[in-house]
């Protein structure tokens, strides 16, 4: 079952691989602060084999760059979840660079924190500078499907981005759809795999050998205080070919 998972993983999942700037690369759950509760999570990306050619003046690329990302949190109640991401990078020179921002609402409307299947949706405006991406001004719509056991964790996410300004503006969606599989091992810790892909717009997907795929084995690890996902991805077809990634929970 587990290996047919996988399959199913690499082959139709993926994520927003496209842009210069993969500031999270996580895919979404169920999770949601309470009403009234805070919280901050650190989000760092390091490219170790990426792409070093611009694709257009000026463009800093993502090999040997790190994305350091802090992402705040505020529960509104009722299943909703604000949330700021502050975009920064460091490039491959060690310069620091201030990237730009995006403001998130998450709404799950059903949760399954005892087992089951849950859903919800969650929305994204964000501003990065032309340097990094492209299609500066963009929004993301983020439907959240999964279904949990006592020991394993499925969840898709397909995702729609909207570029609302910039050159590559467009009325039509890039689909890049994210899906992972997880299994609990011991007490707070779950090992699985992500995997992300770009098919690009909806009016007529990019062609298979120009779908950016990336492939992740990661490890979710939740001992209080210690809260953390870390992951090594492979990529294909356009995509860095070796990523780690990880999402540190701040307590405060």
């Amino acid at each position: 079952m587990f290996r047919r998972l996988l399959i199913l993983a690499a082959f139709a999942a993926a994520a927003p691989v496209h842009a210069a700037l993969p500031d999270e690369i996580q895919v979404y759950d169920d999770s949601f602060n309470a009403r009234g509760v805070f919280g901050l999570e650190l989000h760092v990306n390091h490219s170790i084999d990426g792409n070093v050619t611009p694709g257009y003046a000026g463009e800093i690329t993502t090999g040997g760059a790190t994305r350091l990302t802090p992402e705040f949190s505020y529960g509104l109640g009722h299943g909703l979840e604000a949330g700021l991401y502050i975009n920064g990078l460091v490039d491959h020179q060690g310069k620091a660079w201030l990237a730009g921002a995006k403001l998130r609402l998450k709404y799950i409307i059903h949760p399954a924190p005892d087992g089951g299947v849950f859903y919800g949706v969650n929305v994204e405006l964000g501003r990065i500078g032309g340097r990094f991406e492209i299609g500066k001004t963009g929004v993301e719509l983020r439907p959240i499907l999964g279904w949990r056991s006592g020991d394993w964790l499925m969840i898709f996410n397909p995702n729609l981005e909207f570029t609302l300004a910039g050159p590559a503006r467009s009325s039509t969606p890039d689909f890049s759809p994210g899906v992972k599989i997880g299994r609990t091992v011991a007490r707070g810790v779950m090992i699985g795999a992500e995997a992300y892909r770009d098919f690009g717009s909806l009016a007529g997907f990019d062609p298979v050998h120009q779908q950016a795929t990336q492939v992740f084995a990661v490890v979710d690890f939740d001992r209080k205080p210690f809260v953390f996902d870390f992951g090594v991805g492979r990529g294909f077809t356009g995509a860095d070919k070796w990523v780690v990634k990880a999402i540190f929970d701040v307590p405060f």
